[in-house]
């Protein structure tokens, strides 16, 4: 009976280590492959789609404050899966292929994103919001692709003139189907470019649509108080 029952925990310990080796080759087929970058973007994009039309639609049905409170409580469950992941040593399969070396040890660049979210939504308008969240996402993504695929002038940090009037131009229609008026989205368009290209060592998913949407937010002020 004892023997039966040490084979058997035999046998799931075995099924169990030949899961860790097809995740980990998955894994290094993946991480090895040099159109890792782009599938990555990819899925910052795809993403990035989901999680703004969700939330517009809870904005549209529940308004604004329970956005933000469903926005901060995934914030919260984001930071513990963190957590688990640097100071655990937990294996998630997805954060582990799409993962950045410098994000091994911090708060991953999806974590950053909901906290600039959860400040965005709370402090500008949600038009404002919006329009700065989404530039953060769509534009940081085209830009890397076009970059990847026809960048042959570099200018600042590894990035290419090509990706940067990509990058413009997709700010450019966000803003102008967001907002409409030219005199918040072309500022705001420009930061959020500007911002993308000088960035090397800050997580650019929450610092471009901070200063995105404080620009538009400035200007809307304004313009409400002349």
């Amino acid at each position: 009976m004892k023997k039966a029952k040490m084979q058997k925990i035999d046998t799931i310990q075995n099924k169990i280590n030949l899961l860790k080796q097809k995740r980990d080759a998955y894994t290094y087929r993946i991480k090895s492959s040099p159109n890792l970058q782009i599938y990555r973007k990819f899925i910052h994009l795809l993403l990035g789609a989901i999680i703004l039309l969700i939330g517009y639609f809870t904005y549209l049905y529940y308004g604004v404050g329970i956005l933000i409170a469903i926005t901060f409580l995934c914030l919260i469950i984001l930071i513990f899966i963190d957590f688990l992941r640097v100071e655990c040593k937990i294996n998630f399969l997805l954060y582990n292929i799409f993962t950045k070396e410098k994000e091994k040890r911090n708060l991953h660049a999806l974590t950053f994103a909901f906290l600039a979210a959860v400040i965005a939504l709370t402090v500008y308008s949600f038009q404002i919001a919006l329009a700065a969240l989404s530039m953060s996402i769509f534009s940081d993504g085209i830009a890397a692709i076009i970059g990847i695929k026809f960048g042959k002038h570099r200018i600042w940090n590894g990035k290419s003139i090509e990706g940067s009037i990509a990058s413009l131009i997709v700010n450019l229609l966000i803003g102008y189907f967001i907002l409409k008026a030219w005199y918040l989205f072309i500022p705001m368009a420009l930061v959020a470019t500007l911002t993308e290209l000088m960035i090397s060592h800050m997580d650019d998913n929450f610092v471009v649509p901070i200063f995105a949407g404080f620009i538009g937010q400035i200007i809307l002020l304004l313009i409400s108080i002349y």
